[in-house]
């Protein structure tokens, strides 16, 4: 049960991320999209955009990896 919830975790993690800029200006939260609109600098973007990523790509290893860890099938390769 547990390798079926982190299996679909990095889809609802990416579905969840990359929905967040709109919430947030539907919201009117000052999140992440509220430095992008209000400094529209391309040093700004670029940083932003950069950072978004990285959180991103670590946020995704670590769901696969434990996904990997829980599924003892995946473990041995099968």
């Amino acid at each position: 049960m547990l390798g079926r919830v982190l299996g679909g975790f990095p889809t609802i993690m990416g579905n969840a991320l990359s929905s967040m800029v709109i919430i947030e200006v539907l919201a009117n939260v000052n999140g992440l999209a509220g430095g992008l609109m209000a400094n529209w600098s391309s040093r700004m973007v670029a940083t932003t955009g950069l950072v978004f990523c990285l959180w991103f790509g670590l946020l995704d290893a670590l769901a696969n990896t434990l996904r990997i860890l829980a599924n003892p099938r995946l473990r041995e390769g099968a």
